[in-house]
């Protein structure tokens, strides 16, 4: 029969181990010949496809495990739209940190246009566990009042299954847990703080936890090379059964755990300035293009009254507000009119 070598499975199916081509070349010469064939061929046939459906799922598993975490995520209900373009572009880090108390912590991917860091991640292991458990008063419980007791909670947190199994406890009973995450934002080693402005999280149903964060670099900060980090820190959590719902008691414990990573500028990014002024106020509009969106902001200055209406819903006595702008490429509009994302002023300044 025809002989298979691992490079040719290679070639067929993308990022195969070599443990996973010579599992494929075993079973292809395991299958019986064409002498066999007019003997056994209904077990033959059934045989071959059996072969068949296993080279598939074993090939979709090996493909699916060598995607990115940001190529993970894209393929999830109503994912970023930008998710495709950062598993392309964003460099490969691989940073991976164990905890004593069991938890991993990986810092797949990152991405950093000089403005903002994008980074995916992975948390595994022991996200939560059990300290104790009991029935009655909690001594030192501040409690948290989500009103009638019922917290919600997201279901894509490892909590999610500690409060779906506190439904059907005894009234009364009381579970405490200490769960570990990963702060909003992300640091520099120096200490500067890198504010989270988007990102998500996804359980897995092995328990595993990926997500990415979107965080802005201080203009101040911004080089060629960043050393940043992640924290992963712990959370005491308590969940007691009322018989009207359940309430929760949360605390921040002290132990914190530092994932340290470097990122480094891309080159490919672009960036545009303008500026136009008129007797009432001055403009000046800031764009950066780089490989997975375009980022712009206006700066007004001009009248605190612009400010005011803007920032103090009470205000009442000024009626000029910027209230939507359009965006252009020489004489031609692209996209539909902006609206008041992201907009704050201070003093005289608008920022939108």
């Amino acid at each position: 029969m025809k002989q298979f070598d691992q490079e040719t499975l290679r070639q067929a199916y993308p990022e195969m181990t070599e443990a996973f081509a010579q599992r494929m070349n075993d079973m292809i010469q395991a299958l019986p010949s064409r002498e066999e064939e007019k003997q056994v061929k209904r077990k033959f046939s059934l045989g071959l496809a059996l072969a068949l459906i296993l080279v598939i799922l074993t090939t979709a598993t090996a493909v699916a495990a060598s995607l990115g975490v940001f190529a993970q995520l894209a393929e999830t209900h109503d994912p970023d739209q930008r998710l495709g373009d950062l598993d392309a572009v964003a460099a490969q880090v691989g940073q991976s940190v164990t905890t004593s108390d069991g938890i991993t912590v990986t810092i797949d991917q990152a991405y950093y246009d000089g403005e903002r860091v994008f980074l995916s991640y992975q948390l595994s292991g022991n996200l939560v566990r059990t300290e104790e458990s009991g029935r009655g008063e909690v001594d030192g419980a501040a409690w948290f009042d989500a009103g009638g007791y019922e917290i919600a909670i997201d279901p894509d947190s490892p909590l999610a299954a500690v409060v779906e199994e506190m439904r059907s406890a005894e009234k009364d009973s009381w579970v405490c847990v200490v769960s570990a995450n990963l702060h909003d934002g992300i640091s520099l080693t120096d200490g500067t703080y890198l504010d989270i402005i988007g990102g998500e999280e996804r359980l897995l149903p092995d328990g595993t936890v990926i997500g990415w964060k979107e965080c802005e670099v201080p203009k101040e900060r911004a080089a060629e090379e960043l050393n940043c980090k992640a924290v992963l820190f712990r959370t005491n959590n308590i969940y007691q059964q009322t018989g009207k719902g359940i309430r929760a008691a949360y605390s921040r414990g002290s132990e914190e755990t530092d994932i340290p990573f470097t990122v480094r500028r891309e080159a490919g990014v672009t960036r545009m300035t303008g500026e136009n002024q008129t007797d009432a106020y001055t403009a000046r509009a800031e764009c950066t293009l780089n490989g997975v969106d375009v980022k712009g902001t206006v700066t007004v200055q001009g009248q605190e009254s612009w400010v005011r209406a803007w920032m103090d819903w009470d205000y009442q006595r000024d009626f000029d507000l910027i209230q939507s702008w359009v965006l252009y490429s020489g004489e031609e509009r692209i996209g539909s009119e902006g609206n008041d994302r992201g907009v704050w002023g201070e003093g005289d300044t608008l920022y939108f």
